[in-house]
């Protein structure tokens, strides 16, 4: 099953940032910009959940994120992603293959990666281990 596949039987859509995404999930309750930090611009949702899909030359471009994400890991390549903090980089390899250095990020469980929100930028990409 190729990239292509799972595009089309997951009903994927091109995402502004790059790759595929598809929204799977959207809580019935959200939360009023007035009681949200000012870094948001409207009312957002308790919790949403994506499809998320990059093929092998895709980039994800860097983007501030505003609340906190976690990532799933499901199949396909490894893929890096690079955090940007106060200045500092820090690259997270997301994936199924500890033994070559894909290991969840901050996270509580395999394959999740839990990126913290505000001052947080990330890009992913393909990543390839030999």
């Amino acid at each position: 099953m190729d990239a292509k596949y799972w595009i089309d039987t997951l009903g994927l859509k091109e995402h502004p940032e790059g790759g595929y995404f598809r929204e799977v999930y959207c809580s019935e309750e959200s939360v009023a910009k007035s009681s949200l930090p000012a870094r948001f611009q409207s009312t957002h949702a308790l919790s949403t959940s994506i499809y998320y899909l990059l093929e092998y030359d895709d980039v994800s471009r860097f983007h501030r994120i505003n609340q906190d994400e976690i990532w799933h890991f499901y199949d396909g390549s490894p893929l890096m992603i690079y955090t940007l903090l106060e200045k500092r980089m820090t690259v997270h390899r997301l994936g199924r293959s500890p033994a070559k250095g894909q290991l969840p990020c901050r996270s509580f469980l395999m394959e999740h990666c839990l990126l913290p929100s505000s001052k947080t930028s990330a890009l992913m990409h393909y990543w390839d281990a030999p």
